[in-house]
């Protein structure tokens, strides 16, 4: 689920979670407002606010528990090394019963051309 706003409400629904760890995907806040000015044509100011907004959420919603940071340019540039990476790192921060996708599965949900 791609969703952003979650790091605005983790601390509503957290208790509900048994085992939580945090996954944050990150890119470079003038990517990011540049994607809004493009896609929603929102002022670059307002897309940088954003930005901010959310990894502060992120971070200080996210501060005890066990987190893994994604980043984003590297996962369009190599998705295999990046998802075995954070495929690891969930084992690593005790998630069970998770597989790791075949390369083939990887590349029909990310697409580095983008």
């Amino acid at each position: 689920i791609k969703e952003p706003r979650f790091c605005l409400t983790l601390p509503l629904w957290r208790r509900h979670l048994e085992r939580p760890v945090a996954v944050i995907p990150y890119r470079g806040p003038l990517q990011v407002a540049r994607s809004l000015e493009v896609r929603n044509g929102f002022p670059r100011a307002v897309g940088i606010a954003l930005w901010e907004r959310y990894i502060r959420s992120a971070l200080t919603a996210s501060e005890d528990l066990p987190r893994l940071l994604v980043p984003f340019d590297r996962l369009l540039a190599e998705p295999v090394e990046q998802l075995e990476a954070l495929f690891a790192g969930l084992v690593e921060c005790g998630a069970a019963g998770l597989q790791m996708p075949a390369a083939e599965e990887i590349f029909q949900f990310v697409e580095p051309s983008l």
